[in-house]
């Protein structure tokens, strides 16, 4: 279900939590059997089929139509059927014995390049810091960490710079750690600075962020 709605100017943020099994999420889709056989085309991953098909769910929910998700050669997701709508997608799972259960994020906009990134919070993160966090950035606990990395994703998604690296080319500036909150980020291939809202839940992290296009 539908758990965030939010949009401010033209960039709406949402975020479905995936508590559907399989069966129960293919239901929810106005065309069940052509996005079955799809879905089940692409993957053989379960984890991968539900990631896929609760993203397609959540845009139908939103925008009260089936719209087309494609993708350009390097991945990015694209809106064909919709005119300068722009999207970012990203989703987080995990396994609870049998049942798999996590979020999948949207953000679109007519007006702003768009990214988004939703991590599960995890201690796993912390034993990678090195990878992401720079000796110069402030980040004394798991939260904070979980900020940076999804901050950085959210920002390599957005500016879209083939080999991007989250230790040379970008710096998140020091932050008051809260529950919501502005974030700002220097991504130096571009030589921009960007804001970026991060939200914090009990057991997931995620960040938006959004660029005027020229």
């Amino acid at each position: 279900m539908t758990i965030i709605d939010e949009t401010v100017d033209d960039v709406r943020v949402l975020v479905w939590r995936i508590e559907e099994d399989y069966e129960s999420l293919l239901a929810l889709h106005p065309y069940p059997g052509s996005i079955d056989k799809e879905v089940k085309d692409r993957f053989r991953s379960k984890s991968r089929q539900l990631e896929w098909l609760a993203a397609r769910v959540l845009l139908c929910s939103a925008l009260g139509k089936y719209v087309t998700i494609m993708y350009d050669d390097d991945g990015a997701p694209l809106l064909p059927e919709t005119e300068n709508m722009n999207i970012s997608i990203s989703h987080t799972l995990h396994r609870q014995g049998e049942q798999l259960n996590g979020y999948v994020a949207i953000i679109l906009s007519g007006m702003h390049r768009v990214g988004i990134d939703i991590e599960m919070i995890s201690e796993k993160v912390d034993r990678v810091k090195s990878r992401f966090v720079r000796e110069d950035e402030h980040s004394v606990s798991n939260i904070s960490n979980m900020i940076h990395w999804s901050a950085k994703e959210t920002l390599f998604k957005l500016l879209r710079h083939e080999g991007a690296d989250f230790l040379k080319d970008m710096f998140i500036h020091p932050f008051q750690e809260q529950n919501e909150g502005v974030i700002y980020a220097d991504e130096y291939i571009s030589g921009k600075t960007i804001p970026v809202k991060y939200w914090v839940y009990d057991d997931f992290v995620m960040t938006a962020s959004a660029d005027h296009i020229p």
